[in-house]
């Protein structure tokens, strides 16, 4: 039971790593003019609806 928990554990960490290491990685990467277009587009959006409530 305490195996199976310490692995639970061990999983748990290898896959935080992974993730903060593929997200660090993604966040390098730069959009394309066409992503960059929508992404403006949805922020503009997101500041409308804020500023509403």
């Amino acid at each position: 039971m305490k195996k199976d928990i310490e692995n639970e554990e061990e999983i748990h960490q290898y896959w935080e790593n992974r993730n903060r290491e593929r997200f660090a990685q993604i966040a390098t990467i730069s959009l394309k003019p066409e992503q960059e277009a929508i992404r403006t587009k949805l922020n503009d959006w997101k500041a409308k609806i804020e500023s509403r409530t």
